[in-house]
């Protein structure tokens, strides 16, 4: 997760994506990414203003049986407000919903941005 929060701090998604990607290969350790890692791929997206990326990540985290976190959300509701993509963020909220997370973590989350969650 550090080297890929290294690449996304330095404005480098692709090769964030490309870490991500590369641990997960057998000659790398056949790796399973963690929701660290996860998480460290999608801020690295949302600084980059990657917004459509970043919103795949939690469907993404699911499917490789990763459950994505309040801050995996946190991550995509502010890059989301960040490009004015609003219209997104009821999915982010649906998908904050089938994760389990109830209105307490969407209250939470509501405080620590600066924008409302629909």
């Amino acid at each position: 997760a550090l080297l890929i929060s290294a690449c996304g701090r330095a404005g480098q998604w692709q090769q964030a994506e490309w870490e991500f990607e590369k641990m997960q290969t057998t000659e790398h350790g056949n790796i399973k990414p963690t929701t660290a890692a996860c998480n460290a791929l999608v801020a690295a997206y949302a600084s980059c203003g990657q917004w459509e990326r970043a919103m795949e990540m939690p469907s993404a985290m699911r499917a490789l049986q990763v459950a994505p976190s309040v801050e995996t959300f946190y991550s995509v509701v502010t890059v989301l407000g960040m490009h004015d993509q609003w219209h997104w963020a009821a999915t982010v909220h649906a998908e904050m919903a089938e994760a389990g997370m109830g209105q307490k973590h969407i209250i939470a989350l509501d405080r620590y941005t600066s924008y409302t969650v629909v």
